[in-house]
């Protein structure tokens, strides 16, 4: 069950992480922590959060003592994979697979292929 909390933690991350890129990219500077908490509904603390990982994967610029939020890139040059990637910090893997399983567990003393052997880009 922890996997689909953190599932829905991560979508619920992304869809914020989403809003505030395209609310900074249409108010521009003036897109502070406060402005964009009201816009999505959420304590500011959340948004400051949000945006240390987006400032992390070099998406926003912020600076002590000065209002708001700038995108570093274009609107256009940002993927949702690059907003993905902030979110989760898995260094370009989608699907990361556990090394020390339980092997009392029926699913965890399977031995199997890791995951990425099987995908391609």
């Amino acid at each position: 069950m922890r996997c689909i909390r953190n599932a829905k933690l991560i979508t619920h991350r992304s869809q914020l992480q989403v809003h505030i890129l395209a609310f900074s990219a249409i108010v521009g500077s003036q897109a502070t922590s406060d402005f964009i908490a009201t816009s999505v509904n959420t304590n500011p603390v959340v948004i400051r959060r949000i945006n240390i990982l987006l400032k992390k994967a070099e998406l926003i610029t912020t600076q002590i003592g000065v209002v708001g939020v700038n995108l570093i890139h274009d609107p256009e040059d940002i993927t949702l994979l690059d907003i993905y990637k902030a979110v989760t910090n898995l260094d370009n893997r989608l699907f990361e697979v556990h090394n020390a399983p339980n092997p009392e567990c029926p699913v965890g003393s399977y031995k199997r292929p890791h995951p990425s052997r099987h995908m391609k880009r």
